[in-house]
């Protein structure tokens, strides 16, 4: 293997690794309060959409998608059905969390405690929903740009 490959593996799988802490961070977090979490796959998606998607419009060139332009082209085509996912999951939580409906999965405890508890995993299902839709809704146009340099330029 050459450095160079090297390297972007190091650094593809240390992202991965990041976005997995991160990941089972909030699992550890949601078991604490709910009794069950019924957004808990789409929270998860959500992060690992929003994490990987930010650093490849920031971080192109250094990533595996760079050197292959039919990848670039699949991954804009991709971004389509991620983007409707991660609205389709937020319009269904926000219309849950509009209904009260969360309450009755929040484990037994003060009403304070339980609030605090709910409206911190509102506002970070809102953060990392929002988030991915925002960078699926610029990484097909990045990626564009990215085919468009590599042919008519020769670099990312």
């Amino acid at each position: 293997m050459t450095k160079q490959l090297t390297n972007k593996l190091t650094f593809e799988l240390g992202w991965w690794l990041v976005t997995a802490i991160i990941c089972l961070l909030v699992y550890l977090r949601v078991t604490t309060g709910f009794v069950s979490y019924p957004f808990l796959v789409a929270n998860m998606a959500f992060i690992v959409i929003f994490i990987t998607v930010t650093r490849h419009v920031f971080l192109l060139r250094h990533t595996f998608l760079a050197n292959s332009r039919n990848l670039m082209i699949a991954f804009i085509f991709v971004s389509i059905p991620l983007f409707l996912y991660s609205l389709t999951m937020y319009r269904e939580f926000k219309m849950f969390w509009d209904d009260g409906s969360l309450i009755p999965f929040l484990k037994p405890g003060e009403y304070d405690t339980q609030m605090a508890f709910a409206n911190f995993f509102r506002q970070e299902m809102f953060f990392f929903a929002i988030g991915s839709m925002i960078a699926t809704f610029i990484f097909p146009f990045r990626l564009v740009k990215a085919v468009w340099s590599k042919y008519n330029r020769g670099y990312i």
